[in-house]
Parts: structure tokens; sequence; C-alpha cells
């Protein structure tokens, strides 16, 4: 015979129980495609060979730095911290942003190192995952990609310029489709200089 009190708490377990098993099936098998942690499967390696032909390069605000120069969105505002350091912008209707950083190098330092740097010390909740060596614009780049927490995702380039760590992270809360439109748009005004 089951008391009160023994009713009302195979209740609440059965409760927990049933909640538990929805929550977990809610989990599994989501197909929206922010959530996939796997790397864009475009065949190209340099950000600056556009993968779609309706691909047009950025028209906005320039951007200009000792080691290079390339331009935004139309209608971002863009954000000098420093000239020679860092340097923002904003998508203000989308919350996308791009930043720009450029670090002094007091000894030789190789591709690996700064792209563990930068995987450690990013503003993401999950750091986002080392990717096969690209180029940024024609020079050798470390390539960081993937989500990086709540409908975050990020594509990040770096390399070496005359002594300086160069890098770009582009940071999108939507489709990965938004992000790669972004990056080949941004990067086909990129100029070294």
């Amino acid at each position: 015979m089951t008391t009160p009190l023994g009713a009302r708490t195979s209740l609440v377990l059965t409760s927990l129980l049933v909640t538990s098993a929805i929550l977990l099936a809610a989990c599994g098998g989501n197909d929206d495609p922010r959530s996939d942690p796997s790397p864009s499967t475009s065949t190209s390696t340099d950000p600056s060979e556009s993968t779609s032909p309706s691909v047009k390069p950025a028209t906005g605000k320039l951007v200009d730095t000792s080691r290079f120069t390339v331009r935004v969105p139309e209608k971002w505002v863009v954000i000098v911290a420093a000239k020679d350091f860092s340097i923002t912008a904003s998508g203000l209707e989308t919350g996308d942003s791009i930043s720009f950083g450029l670090i002094d190098l007091t000894t030789p330092t190789g591709l690996d190192v700064l792209a563990k740097r930068t995987q450690r010390l990013g503003p993401w909740v999950k750091p986002p995952a080392r990717a096969p060596d690209s180029t940024l614009a024609g020079a050798d780049a470390y390539h960081l990609v993937g989500p990086v927490g709540k409908g975050e995702r990020v594509d990040a380039f770096g390399t070496v310029r005359s002594g300086k760590h160069v890098e770009v992270i582009f940071d999108v809360y939507g489709p990965q489709s938004r992000l790669d439109k972004l990056k080949a748009s941004v990067i086909a005004t990129w100029q070294w200089k």
C-alpha cells in the first residue's frame, strides 16, 4: 500500500523523468545549421577567392592601418580604439562584427603560437577550432572556425606582417552562409601596404 507521502514522491519522480526525457529529446537531432560545429566545406583556402560570383566587394568605410587597408560593409560603424592596435566594425542591424588587431611581436613567432594565443584570449564562450592553415589576401595565415556559443560563429585569420601579428575575426550571429558572404566581401577589398 502506498502512503500519501509515497504517492507524492512517486508523482514527483515520474514528472522529473518525463521532463528529463523531453529535454533530452529536444537536445538531439537539431537541424538548425547554426548548431553545426563543422567548418565550412568551401574548397577555397583563400578567403579572398569568393566561392560565389554574387558576392560583391564591401563598399563601406575604409579601415586604414600601417599594414593594410580594407573596407567594411555599407552602414557599418567603425570604432578605432587605436589605429595600429584594435579596430572594430559593427553591423548595428544584425549584431555582426569584424575585429582587426595588430600586435607588436618582440620575437619571431610562428602561426601555431599565434593561433593558440588567439584561441585562448578570444572573448568567446568556447574557443574556435583550428582549421588547416590558409591565406589572408595572399599571406600565409592560421585559420580558426566554428561556433563559439549561443548562436555565435567566428571565422578568424592571422598572419605576421613586418613584425606585427595581424588578425581579423569575423563574428556572426546567424547561418554559415551569411558569415561566408561577409568574409568574402570584406577580404575582396584587402590591400597590404
